[in-house]
Parts: C-alpha cells; structure tokens; sequence
C-alpha cells in the first residue's frame, strides 16, 4: 500500500518524566514529548515573548539570534515552506533552518511522518480546512507525495491531532505503550515506536472509545523513519 508523506519535524529529544520508561528517549515527533526545534516563540506575530527566557537558555541562543530566526520563520512562512506550526514541507529547508541557526546543538534529529492511504483519506475528510484553521500536516498531505526510499523507519507512531492547535499527542502521553503491546501483540521497539502490524485497525479502535481514557481527538498511525542529517 502507498505511503504520502505528512511533513519532517526537527526534534531534540527529551527524556520522558513519567512512564515505566522514564528517563529514555523516544522517537516520537509529538511536541509534548520531544521539543520541536520550530514553535510558536519563533514566529514574530505570536507574541510568545514569555517563553523566550527559557528557550534562549535552554538553546543557548540570544535576543539577535531570535531576531534572526523570527525573520527566517515568518519569510519562509510566507512561501509557503513551513506548515502549522512546527512542520517543514522539504528536508531542505529543515536543513537549512537548522545549519544557520542551532549547528551548535547536538542531539537534533529529522524525522519524517508517513501516512498509508486508508490513514490519508480519514485525514483528509477528519480535518478539512476551515477559514480559521488548518492543521500542518493537511497541505502536505493533501499533495500525496509518495514516500521516497530514504531515511531510517524507526518504527510507528500512535498519534492523537487536534484541530484547533495544529499540535498532536502520542500513546507516550497516555502511557498506554506496554497496554497496547500485551493486549495486540504488538512489538514496542528500542526507539520507542512499534514494529508494524498486519491490523492497526483494532488499535486504533480502543485508542478511539472515550472508555479507554485517551484523548478525544481521532487517532491515527503514522509510520516514522529519520532523515540523514
């Protein structure tokens, strides 16, 4: 079955803070787990200036570099390169975003999400765009830009979007992992993604019934792989 690319993301790991994991890195592109390397403090008209203390810290960047970075986001915004809010439509330009302003940090990955065709229709009906709003992925998506044959696959992601934020969550913020695993049979990998498996539909069932305790918003499987920087 065909794969249509979703969009790269720039993620600097974070070790999680909870979970029978604790302390590990996982793979995921979710903004509440790993730190998007683009977000609402790097656009200039998000007035987001309160959390610039911490970024420029935890970045180890200062005023003019924000400066510089504000007027690279909001030009390649323009052109249409950045999607909401943390999505890169083309390696090259994450690539480029990252060279000019963070070659100083280590521990910085590209990652690409990829979407099978049942997963890309249910996107592209669930999250149509409305005047107000349109999630990242959606532009991307809509093009169905065939996976290419590069990269790593680092495994599958469970993920949860929301159409107001534009942001998603993964299985990691419910901790359901090692629960998913036992009760489908599924294999959770050393990068914290699960192998394939031959019915995601089922999963993605139980991710979906308010009974389970997971976030409301639909869920979907992404395939993940890293992108060679």
């Amino acid at each position: 079955m065909n794969c249509y690319l979703g969009g790269y993301f720039l993620i600097k790991l974070s070790p999680l803070t909870w979970s029978y994991k604790s302390g590990d890195a996982v793979y995921t592109c979710s903004g509440c787990v790993n730190e998007n390397m683009i977000g609402a403090w790097s656009y200039s008209w998000m007035n987001r200036d309160e959390e610039l203390n911490s970024i420029k810290r935890t970045y180890n960047i200062d005023d003019d570099d924000v400066k510089l970075i504000r007027n690279w986001v909001d030009t390649n915004w323009e052109k249409g390169k950045i999607k909401p809010d943390s999505v890169f439509s083309e390696i090259e330009i994450a690539m480029e975003y990252k060279n000019a302003f963070f070659p100083h940090l280590n521990g910085i990955n590209l990652s690409g999400l990829y979407f099978d065709e049942t997963e890309t229709n249910k996107i592209l009906e669930e999250f149509r765009p409305t005047a107000s709003m349109e999630i990242g992925i959606y532009p991307i998506l809509s093009e169905k830009i065939l996976e290419e044959d590069n990269g790593k696959v680092l495994g599958y992601d469970l993920i949860s979007m929301y159409e107001l934020t534009t942001q998603f969550c993964s299985f990691w913020c419910n901790d359901v992992g090692r629960e998913l695993a036992d009760r489908f049979g599924l294999n959770l990998n050393e990068n914290g993604l699960f192998d394939n498996c031959l019915n995601w539909g089922e999963v993605l069932q139980l991710l979906n019934d308010p009974k389970f305790g997971c976030e409301s918003c639909p869920w979907h499987v992404t395939k993940v792989k890293m992108i060679e920087i």
